[in-house]
């Protein structure tokens, strides 16, 4: 408890100082007067040195401090290296601790004493100028992402903004065919059996033999993640894009498979099943099986979902011929596109050790500025990437997403990123950044044709489901749970998980009766014996407590 409030104390006086905007200069200098700090980050084989760094410097140049770098291995090891020694007393901490070791950890850390709130750094601009000019430049408010249990910040965020990962789900037709057959994908789901029924009779691929497949996928056991096709097909019915299953109307938390919709959802996939119009296979596919299926020669697949055709063979000739449809609208008049927000944590933390408050500070909001995001994710400016203003000949670019204007340009960004590249011209996204949209979404890239057109189609789709209103109004972006409620909420929800799975395998396949009310109605009691709603209650109160 002493050293609770002596770190409190240390704290207080170091914002007290920021607020008043005196010059601190406790702790340890260099000759010229900078704020010399110790920071810990993970070893990379890509970055030559963290010293000698194009970022580092920026970064010591604006906030007039000296970094001393400690590098402990990375991986698992990086974070269980730390833990250690906040297990130990956390005596041998640096200053800065550039790490993301997860909320329920981050809160463990700060109950142990090991590192220090910030939070009056987030409530008062004065102190924190580029963290709220980040707020209104990405227009999303992350700080409840980022705030534990006990109302506290410990941190400072990582928070990277891109639609094309926000929806990751994308469901994928062979247009060419849907053409042949003069047909247009359905807008509903009763619609959609007539469909496939005409791609099961038609020689897709022209090679005199019936081994057109009118959907494929792949089931998943673990978790409920079943397999995108499944969420997307699903999403007619009821909302089934968050990785539990939750979904939230008007502020309510509750789950997609105990509802009557999850169950009308069944039924009509277990429909296309007994019809063939899905094959049985689907509950043994892998993801080497179905890559294999989808590349077969004529090609075979109709439809099938994915994150991208990018994943498709190079060379493959029918990939640029795969279209992205709407979400179809089911019984209910639902349509929806999985959509998954990306999330703010806390990517770099002060430590009880750090005696100048202030400038470790400084270093973590300056680290969240436009820039400081571009380069942890691009590289330096001038060298790996530069903004649209600088880009000669302009007009001969185009912004990645359509209606998004451009921002930056990248020279090699998956030689920054792949090969044998070792370079010190960025920390490589350790340590906090804030990226809006625009950053990831407003690439520049050649209209010269060189870009292959099942590239084009995901940006063209991927813009268009943002537009058109299939996103979910209310999701669920992400919990934080307290070690009392993170221990009973995960084995409710590890339990509800398998035996959700189980039975939807089962009603899938037919060795349980979906069309059975005596069936459904001992699924529903089963759910209710695990938990269903002891997990309600306390993911209920962790969403109110983050985000009401």
């Amino acid at each position: 408890m002493k050293r609770f409030l002596l770190v409190m104390a240390v704290l207080l006086c170091g914002l007290l100082l920021i607020a008043g905007g005196a010059a601190q200069r406790s702790g340890r200098t260099t000759a010229s007067g900078a704020d010399i700090l110790t920071i810990t980050v993970p070893a990379n084989i890509r970055i030559s040195d963290y010293k000698d760094n194009i970022q580092t410097r920026l970064i010591e140049q604006a906030t007039n401090t000296s970094l001393e770098f400690t590098i402990l291995p990375s991986g698992p090891d990086f974070v269980n290296r730390l833990n250690l020694m906040v297990m130990a007393g956390g005596d041998e901490l640096t200053d800065l601790i550039a790490a993301s070791p997860g909320d329920a950890m981050v809160f463990q850390w700060a109950n142990e004493g090991a590192i220090i709130p910030i939070t009056d750094y987030y409530r008062n601009p004065a102190m924190s100028p580029h963290l709220q000019e980040s707020i209104r430049r990405t227009g999303v408010n992350f700080i409840p992402q980022i705030t534990s249990p006990d109302g506290e910040i410990y941190g400072f965020p990582a928070l990277n903004l891109n639609r094309g990962n926000e929806l990751d789900f994308k469901f994928f037709y062979y247009k060419p065919l849907l053409d042949r057959l003069g047909m247009e994908f359905p807008r509903y789901t009763h619609e959609f059996p007539a469909l496939l029924r005409a791609v099961a009779n038609t020689d897709l691929n022209g090679n005199g033999r019936r081994d057109e497949i009118p959907l494929v996928g792949t089931f998943r056991i673990n978790g409920l993640d079943y397999g995108r096709w499944f969420n997307w097909l699903m999403n007619s019915f009821v909302y089934a894009g968050h990785p539990n299953l939750l979904t939230v109307y008007n502020g309510r938390v509750d789950v997609a498979y105990n509802t009557n919709e999850w169950r009308q959802g069944l039924q009509f996939i277990r429909s296309l099943f007994e019809e063939g119009l899905i094959p049985m296979e689907t509950f043994t596919n892998d993801e080497t099986s179905m890559r294999t299926l989808i590349n077969q020669d004529g090609p075979t697949v109709f439809s099938f979902a994915w994150f991208t055709t990018e994943q498709m063979n190079a060379g493959n000739p029918y990939a640029d011929h795969y279209e992205m449809p709407f979400p179809m609208i089911g019984p209910g008049g639902r349509q929806y596109i999985r959509f998954q927000p990306s999330v703010a944590n806390i990517g770099m933390m002060i430590s009880k050790n750090a005696v100048n408050i202030n400038a470790a500070l400084r270093v973590g909001d300056y680290m969240t500025t436009e820039t400081q995001g571009h380069k942890q994710r691009y590289g330096a400016e001038g060298i790996d990437w530069i903004y649209a203003k600088d880009i000669p000949n302009i007009q001969n670019y185009m912004s990645r997403t359509p209606g998004i204007p451009i921002s930056v340009l990248l020279f090699d960004d998956p030689g920054f990123w792949g090969g044998s590249a070792v370079h010190n011209h960025s920390w490589r996204q350790v340590g906090p950044f804030v990226r809006a949209y625009e950053g990831a979404d407003g690439l520049a890239i050649p209209n010269d044709g060189s870009i292959p057109q099942r590239t084009l189609n995901v940006y063209r789709f991927t813009a268009m489901y943002n537009e058109q209103g299939v996103k979910p109004e209310e999701v669920i972006p992400k919990l934080i749970y307290t070690a009392d409620e993170i221990g009973e909420v995960t084995e409710l929800l590890t339990n509800l998980s398998n035996y959700v799975t189980t039975m939807t395998a089962a009603f899938l396949a037919g060795s349980q009766n979906i069309n059975s009310d005596a069936a459904w109605n001992a699924y529903i009691s089963e759910l209710n014996n695990i938990g269903v709603r002891r997990m309600l209650t306390i993911v209920q109160r962790v969403y109110d407590r983050m985000y009401r």
